[in-house]
């Protein structure tokens, strides 16, 4: 088999459904290296038998549009890439949540390569581990992104700041930490963050006062110190605001009381902010129906 051409070794395995072939890898190196890249497993997946047997309805996906295998996040790197070359044109959503496995997988880095990417949700799989890929900053279209109760870790790399389209970002309840990226301007359609209850610290950046849509802010059950940014006055459309249990200190800012919108305000559980946190203190505020 080692003298065979690589494209005949190729046109052979590549009828093997793909969780088969890969045991043919032990047979020699030159095998191995054949069915390892990126235009075999192309063609292994669009030619072979790949209907998964492990595969179920909390696994797959069958509405137009949407990411039909969330296995591939267990699938080889060469896999991961072919398998996003060829749904890219077709996919929107990847929607994945409630999966309870034993089995441990990570977010591929090939995501980036789902360039029509509207929305990703992956909510309430603990088995999802490692980090977020600093490769997500490549999709522009990404609007929607949830990565809420999971076993993710790490901090948001900085590239977050080019999903210029993003409208909701979700990745609370899991064990993300470290601080915030300093710019978030470029995030001008944002209009919910949610990053509480994880292990972020440091300052809260001056800059998500920018993010003029911006409707509401959780960033409790943190470590976040310092003073609440001043900046935050500026979000008008502002409806919940959640800065709860950290270790925030200081004044509450007077520029508070121009959010005209905000609903909610719960300042609870920072020992050493200063200031009185009562509806007498926010009068200008006529829509403020929660204070905490």
């Amino acid at each position: 088999m080692q003298t065979c051409p690589r494209e005949l070794i190729q046109a052979i395995f590549c009828w093997i459904p793909f969780r088969h072939v890969q045991s043919y890898r032990l047979l020699c190196r030159s095998i191995s290296e054949c069915l390892n890249d990126v235009h075999f497993a192309t063609l292994n997946l669009r030619v072979g038998d790949n209907d998964d047997e492990e595969d179920n309805d909390e696994t797959r996906c069958f509405m137009p549009g949407y990411l039909q295998h969330n296995r591939w996040m267990e699938w080889p790197e060469a896999y991961q890439v072919a398998y996003a070359g060829l749904v890219a044109d077709s996919t929107s959503k990847w929607i994945f949540h409630c999966c309870h496995q034993q089995r441990m997988f990570r977010l591929p880095v090939a995501v980036s390569r789902l360039y029509n990417l509207r929305e990703i949700w992956i909510e309430d799989v603990p088995s999802l581990k490692g980090e977020l890929p600093t490769e997500l900053g490549q999709l522009q279209h990404l609007e929607w992104l949830v990565l809420s109760k999971t076993g993710l870790t790490g901090s948001i790399p900085h590239e977050i700041q080019n999903c210029i389209s993003l409208r909701h970002l979700d990745l609370s309840n899991s064990y993300y930490s470290g601080e915030l990226p300093m710019r978030w301007e470029s995030l001008i359609s944002l209009e919910i963050l949610n990053l509480s209850y994880c292990r972020f610290e440091g300052s809260i950046p001056s800059s998500i006062g920018s993010l003029s849509k911006l409707r509401r802010l959780y960033l409790s059950g943190n470590l976040f110190s310092g003073s609440i940014p001043c900046s935050l006055g500026s979000l008008k459309l502002l409806q919940e605001l959640d800065l709860s249990w950290n270790l925030l200190e200081g004044n509450i800012p007077r520029e508070l009381e121009t959010l005209q919108n905000l609903v909610k305000l719960d300042l609870s559980g920072n020992e050493r902010l200063v200031g009185l946190v009562a509806p007498t203190a926010f009068p200008k505020i006529k829509t403020l129906k929660l204070l905490v």
